[in-house]
């Protein structure tokens, strides 16, 4: 089994995904300003439905992921990737994909290469970061 992390700027996400790659169990939360308490919530309901034995990958990404997979010494992924091979894997052949999360949003365009995907353009729009609301 292999668990996946989210932790972003309004929210912390879990998935519990079997060998084949199909979602066992996920978990959704705001995390209202605290993102550690929230996941620790989420890993301990995890280790109730699930055999940490059975556990073999982990792996976190998000704005909030660097620093807690420092610290629990588990893979940090970028989020721009974690989002290609996500889509790449649920939707192949995709050519665009437009990512909208708590702080930012992203727009990535794809390319195939020799089978492979590839990002040939990448933008991304924080404004959020910087106070700059619409009312």
């Amino acid at each position: 089994m292999k668990l996946g992390i989210d932790i972003g700027a309004i929210s912390v996400k879990t998935a519990i995904l079997d060998d084949e790659g199909k979602i066992l169990s996920d978990s959704y939360t705001r995390h209202k300003g605290e993102p550690v308490p929230t996941l620790i919530v989420q890993i301990k309901e995890i280790l109730k439905a699930t055999n940490p034995e059975k556990i073999e990958t982990v792996g976190i990404t998000g704005t909030g992921g660097k620093v807690v997979a420092k610290f629990l010494g588990i893979p940090f992924i970028n989020e721009v990737i974690a989002v290609v091979k996500g889509t790449e894997h649920l939707l192949p052949g995709t050519a665009t994909i437009v990512e909208i999360g708590g702080e930012d949003s992203k727009l990535i365009s794809l390319s195939y290469r020799d089978g492979r995907c590839c990002i040939s353009d990448f933008s991304e729009h924080n404004m959020c970061r910087r106070g700059w609301f619409i009312s």
